[in-house]
């Protein structure tokens, strides 16, 4: 077996700890705009060099509103463009935290699944002489494939 990279526990006080203060992060979010997807797709990603062209146009229209069309909210346009400076690094933090999840929990999972095989063909190989036959079949149902009963006409 592979080297074990991760070996932690995180007890039920811990977790509730946790959703706790991602539900006291999330309060401090009530202005956030849920996307469907395909709206998610029509939208513009900005990143800096996007937001830099925002930020000088935001310049160039507040220094030339005589010349801007009557439709275009500058100081929207301005708030817009310092909620998206505000959120970036709080995006980037939580990007890099939710990688550090992501990479445990597969790790823990790959880590206890492998360790489940070990257990499964050892117990699978021992299963008569020890009387384990009903684990084994439970365990067993994981790798057994769903095959289309073949028909008796061959196919042409």
């Amino acid at each position: 077996m592979p080297a074990n990279s991760v070996s932690a526990e995180f007890p039920p006080a811990k977790l509730e700890a946790v959703l706790a203060e991602i539900a006291e992060l999330r309060s401090h979010f009530s202005f956030g705009v849920s996307l469907t997807p395909q709206e998610r797709r029509l939208m513009i990603r900005i990143g800096d060099k996007t937001r830099s062209f925002v930020r000088t146009a935001v310049e160039v229209a507040t220094e030339n509103q005589q010349l801007m069309p009557g439709f275009l909210d500058v100081a929207e346009m301005q708030r817009d463009l310092e909620l998206t400076e505000s959120l970036s690094p709080v995006l980037e933090a939580l990007a890099e935290l939710q990688s550090l999840i992501e990479d445990t929990y597969i790790a823990a999972g790959t880590e206890a699944y492998t360790a489940a095989r070990v257990a499964y063909r050892s117990a699978r190989d021992n299963s008569k002489a020890f009387g384990l036959n009903p684990s084994v079949d439970r365990l067993g149902r994981r790798f057994r494939k769903n095959r289309k009963p073949q028909s008796d006409t061959p196919s042409t």
